[in-house]
């Protein structure tokens, strides 16, 4: 099909003139109705203040003229007023006249009332009426009927209305700029160069995928050609240096990851253009070559062109035309000379009457790197397990499919669901728009994905893995002839199209022949077995091009989210300096540990380790862990210390879209949106009560300006002597004690459950313990300079010489140099048990850490997870484990399931703490015999 005429623009460089070819609706009721609104009420209000103006002089005489008039004898007293009843008069008259003559203006001439009438009328009214008349016509007469009298006021009504959309952008731009940067010649670099230090390993995985990417043509030529363009002008092994953010008004021409000639961003139903003006602040727009805005409404199109006259911008074009229809203009370049990396659907998807072959169309036009954006409201269905978040009550679902479908505009919940069908989610988020809190809140998501035609087979990320790894592997499968092309050989391993399959292609065919006139055939396990090593890095990605946000979150049920709303642990309470002492990695190391803050699982990967399982039953937890991960991906150092050192960033929610993003799965980017208010990221959690609670006592009990001195000081001594005479009586007062002693506060704040409370009351008291565990840290460790756990906790913040590793400028470089190390990291959502049942080869774990949550199980659990670790852990293997009890009762277990039992700390009365935290009795660690020794 053709796409729609655009008349050249009779000025060069200005936008192309929109050719209105529609009827223009003959009556204006909005203006009818603004003169309603003056002859019936602006004009009586204006004669009316003009009267009382009068009165306020005149009232005063007014009794005693008209009675003369009549020829009324009137008495003195009423000839005039007294001076008490003409204040009043006078002031009321004075007051309702002003009051009058405002009011008058005020809706005569406000400009911000005018549009609001204007939108009232048109949204609310009009529509009623058209119930009645009986308003035929096609859609797009329907939707010129209903903006056209509104197009002028469109933006300005909109904006508290049509939440989302800021964000949908800036979550766009986010992810763009990891695969279009906007510099015009990015420094090549060879493939050889990909092994040198300096080089950030995951950057060029990155690279290399686009290179390869871009040779996939949009219908594979004849095989007897034997040759795949690529780039004419460069060689086929250079690659771009990594992607820098776009400089705001940077003039590019990018010319496409694919080679082509044009990058484009077509924007369906942009109306009045308001979306493209904003993006400009996100990712400026010049960074594309051309911009498309596809709207069937005539007079918003013409708000539109004049908009981007203005601006004079000149690569943006209006095209008034069915979104269905349309097609890259021939002399653009047509669809072969543009790679649309952009689509984005502003509150117009609702606005179709029908969807799907619109979004079919949009999945073939999007580029194969590109993202689709979509902001609009929706009405979820009446169960949602694959999003809770999305889930609403019954008036929620019904009455805004309702209210919404008199203005034709339709909510269904099919309409988000084929979507997300016909796309890869690449992010999605829910939420409410506060218009009238609390009582008007409309549902509304913002959605990005990208094309599935993209995504990678099981065996291609590993392909790209061993790419950047052995190169020779590489240019044995690649050939590159003279003229900048790349062929096959006897058996094509890495062409473009053993890359990508479609979403239904769920075989693969085991064989090696290669049928001229045929797809190249895809590889074989065997074959890419000779590529890799079994100790292999899984690329980032999950199988598709945009799918960094799920390089560390494994997928899981997410029906298990409503039952989690926050995390325990901000940051983790396990001292790391004792177990990576115990521990000893090495390189080849495959752990797994309780996520908890995270905070340990990093200082792990700081060693250099070749696989971690992090492993947690609430999504929180890991989410928090989520949010240090794509932190360290994407902000530089400052940023990064004042969100997790400081514990506030005052931009933290525009450092969410516009940084974070791209590297959160789905629900953690969820999570964060519904909970980035936060003032203090060290009072968030089931452990902020606690940090609260210290708080609270210090200024109950005047002692802020001794915790500060204690905190700060630069001696043991002056630590020792501040916290014996000053803090210790309130602190660890038996009132305190007695005040916090209960079953709901220890699980709540401090994460310890009843059953693991009274294996800890077997020991002692629990004012004992309490004692026993406090006195030994401040009388032994540093504070300011050591230990961090108690340091945040009363201070509420770290300092760079009390912090962990990764906090630290040396650890932060050294993950943000070599993200490599970040790969080892996989977040499991789900019980250990699950997790090692169905993610975890037999005898691949050589350290296991449990923490301490064997204290909460009885026999029959311990059992259940002690019989699954087991055949997990490698022959020699360690697990460790902390407890409440000095000799805890599972120790026999282990025993007898074949593990060597010792204790590394046992904590005695009187004695040195046994970490900086020293809140555990006692730390074991189990190896695992050999079976004919277990068995003897």
């Amino acid at each position: 099909m053709s796409a729609p005429a655009r008349p050249a623009s009779p000025v060069r460089g200005q936008p192309p003139v929109v050719k209105q070819n529609f009827k223009p609706v003959v009556q204006n009721d909005a203006q009818v109705f603004m003169e309603t609104v003056r002859t019936y009420i602006a004009v009586p209000l204006l004669v009316l203040s003009g009267g009382l103006f009068v009165t306020s002089f005149l009232a005063p005489r007014w009794g005693s003229v008209s009675k003369a008039a009549q020829g009324v004898k009137v008495p003195d007293a009423v000839h005039q007023l007294a001076p008490s009843e003409i204040g009043p008069i006078a002031f009321g008259s004075l007051l309702l006249a002003i009051v009058f003559l405002l009011s008058a203006i005020y809706l005569t001439y406000d400009s911000q009332i005018k549009p609001t009438i204007v939108f009232a009328w048109n949204v609310f009214l009009k529509p009623l009426v058209q119930l009645w008349t009986h308003h035929h016509g096609d859609h797009q007469a329907r939707l010129e009927a209903f903006y056209k009298d509104q197009a002028s006021v469109y933006d300005q009504t909109r904006r508290r209305l049509l939440r989302g959309r800021s964000t949908m952008l800036k979550l766009a731009a986010a992810q763009l700029k990891q695969y279009y940067p906007a510099k015009d010649h990015p420094t090549p670099l060879s493939i050889a160069s990909l092994e040198e230090k300096s080089l950030h390993t995951t950057s060029y995985k990155r690279q290399l995928y686009r290179s390869l990417a871009s040779e996939i043509p949009k219908a594979l030529p004849p095989a007897s050609k034997g040759t795949e363009e690529v780039d004419g002008s460069a060689s086929p092994e250079v690659l771009p240096s990594p992607p820098d953010s776009p400089e705001v008004g940077a003039n590019i021409g990018l010319g496409g990851v694919s080679g082509k000639t044009k990058v484009a961003w077509v924007d369906v139903g942009g109306g009045t253009g308001e979306n493209i003006e904003r993006m400009n602040a996100f990712y400026h727009v010049s960074n594309f070559d051309v911009v498309y805005l596809v709207d069937i409404t005539p007079s918003l199109c013409e708000v539109a062109r004049r908009r981007f006259e203005r601006l004079g911008w000149a690569n943006v074009r209006v095209i008034c035309g069915d979104a269905e229809k349309f097609e890259i203009p021939a002399e653009d370049g047509g669809a072969e000379g543009v790679e649309v990396a952009l689509i984005t659907l502003s509150y117009s998807l609702s606005m179709l009457e029908t969807i799907f072959p619109i979004v079919d169309a949009l999945s073939q036009l999007l580029s194969l790197t590109g993202i689709i954006a979509v902001a609009d409201f929706y009405a979820p269905p009446k169960r949602a397990p694959q999003d809770p978040s999305r889930e609403r009550s019954w008036f929620g679902r019904w009455f805004w499919q309702m209210w919404f479908d008199a203005d034709n505009v339709y909510l269904q919940p099919h309409r988000r669901e084929y979507l997300e069908h016909k796309f890869a989610t690449v992010k999605t988020v829910s939420a409410l728009n506060y218009i009238f809190w609390p009582f008007i809140r409309i549902p509304y998501y913002v959605y990005l994905g990208c094309r599935k035609d993209g995504l990678l087979s099981p065996f291609a990320l590993d392909e790209i893995e061993s790419a950047v790894a052995l190169t020779e592997s590489l240019s044995a499968s690649v050939a590159v002839g003279n003229n900048g092309s790349i062929t096959s050989d006897a058996s094509p391993r890495l062409t473009p199209s053993n890359l990508f399959r479609s979403s239904s292609d769920d075989d693969f065919s085991t064989s090696n022949d290669f049928v001229p006139g045929q797809d190249s055939p895809r590889l074989r396990p065997t074959e890419l077995k000779r590529l890799t090593s079994t100790d292999r890095l899984t690329l980032a990605g999950q199988g598709f091009v945009h799918g960094q946000g799920m390089r560390w979150r494994q997928p899981f049920d997410a029906r298990v989210i409503p039952n989690f709303s926050t995390y325990l642990y901000a940051f983790a309470w396990e001292d790391p300096r004792t177990d990576i002492e115990a521990l000893n990695l090495q390189p080849d190391d495959r752990m797994m540990v309780i996520t908890s803050g995270g905070c340990n699982a990093l200082e792990y990967v700081i060693k250099g380790i070749g696989r971690i399982h992090c492993v947690d039953m609430n999504p929180c937890q890991n989410n928090m862990l989520e949010l240090k991960l794509a932190a360290l991906s994407s902000l530089d150092y400052a940023d990064f210390w004042q969100l997790f050192g400081e514990g506030y960033h005052p931009r933290f929610r525009s450092l969410l879209d516009s940084h974070l993003s791209p590297y959160l799965s789905s629900h953690a980017l969820q999570y964060w949106k519904t909970n980035s208010g936060f003032s203090n990221l060290f009072k968030t959690g089931g452990s902020g009560m606690a940090v609260r609670v210290f708080q609270m006592v210090s200024r109950i009990g005047r002692l802020k300006k001794h915790v500060l001195a204690m905190c700060e000081a630069e001696t043991l001594e002056e630590q020792k002597q501040i916290w014996a005479e000053k803090i210790r009586p309130v602190f660890l007062s038996n009132v305190l004690i007695k005040v916090l002693d209960n079953p709901k506060f220890h699980w709540v704040a401090l994460g310890v459950p009843p059953r693991q409370m009274a294996m800890l009351l077997e020991e002692g008291t629990s004012s004992e313990y309490i004692i026993d565990t406090i006195d030994p840290v401040i009388e032994q460790t540093h504070l300011k300079t050591d230990n961090y756990f108690y340091y945040s906790c009363l201070m509420m913040k770290y300092n760079k010489q009390s912090c962990p590793t990764y906090l630290k400028e040396d650890g932060f470089n050294e993950l943000k140099n070599n993200p490599s190390k970040l790969d080892a990291i996989q977040i499991h959502t789900d019980s250990i048990v699950n997790v090692l049942n169905t993610k975890v080869q037999a005898e691949e774990l050589t350290k296991v850490i449990l923490m301490d949550h064997l204290d909460w199980f009885d026999r029959a659990m311990l059992m259940d997870e002690l019989t699954a670790l087991t055949p997990k852990v490698k022959t020699g293997g360690q697990v460790f484990w902390r407890s409440a009890a000095k000799y805890p009762w599972y120790n026999a277990v282990f025993e007898e399931l074949g593990y060597e039992v010792k204790a590394i700390q046992i904590r005695q009365p009187g004695s040195t703490c046994i970490d900086r935290v020293n809140m555990y009795a006692s730390f074991y660690v189990g190896t695992k015999k050999p079976v004919s020794v277990a068995a003897a």
